[in-house]
Order: C-alpha cells, then structure tokens, then sequence
C-alpha cells in the first residue's frame, strides 16, 4: 500500500504483539514482542526519521 518496508515491519511487529495480547495473554510470548518490537524500532530508527521527514524512499522508487 505504501511501498515503506520499515513501516511495513513495525505495523506486522505491532500487530503480532496486539494479537497475542488479546487472545493470548501469555507473558512470556508478550516479553518476547515486546524485546522483538524494541529491536524493530532501533534498527529502523533512521528510517522512522526519514518518513516523519518526508525523504524516505519507497520499494520499488527511483534514486
């Protein structure tokens, strides 16, 4: 829909931790997202700047 893979990866990240949160309720599965989506948005912590900033390149877009 919108071509920016990191955002891709954070909503699919949050969304496996909602999921488990509401249907669930385990807390060794919610830990487990909870180090998985930190991880997520360190290694996309630039990327996340880029898009607040409007400069981040979509897949498949032109350099």
């Amino acid at each position: 829909l919108t071509r920016y893979v990191s955002l891709g990866s954070i909503v699919a990240v949050f969304s496996f931790g909602l999921f488990s949160w509401f249907y669930r309720h385990q807390s060794d599965i919610i830990l487990f997202w909870f180090f998985i989506f930190a991880m997520v948005i360190v290694r996309h912590r630039d990327n996340l700047e880029r898009l607040f900033q409007g400069t981040e390149r979509k897949l498949g877009a032109d350099q």
